[in-house]
């Protein structure tokens, strides 16, 4: 697939991958409760994604992922320190 939605599921996928690295990195289980918010940001992201309970399904074609990467694209537009971490 050569279109924009393709594009768009590469990247959510390189983007999902890369939260789970980091939310399985020895940063966060160090951490101790409350977590501090670009993780508990990214945990929530992670879950809304992987848990498949979406606003838009995501066997829509065309617009079924579109939510996902969104709030995936949001979490990492708000948190400078997730979006160096995941580089």
């Amino acid at each position: 697939m050569h279109t924009e939605q393709a594009r768009v599921h590469y990247d959510l996928v390189r983007g999902i991958e890369m939260l789970i690295d980091l939310l399985d990195s020895p940063e966060v289980h160090a951490c101790s409760d409350p977590l501090p918010a670009h993780l508990a940001e990214a945990g929530v992201a992670a879950n809304y994604i992987l848990n498949g309970v979406d606003l838009i399904p995501d066997s829509i074609p065309e617009i079924g992922m579109t939510d996902d990467a969104r709030i995936l694209a949001r979490v990492l537009e708000r948190n400078p320190r997730l979006r160096e971490a995941v580089r």
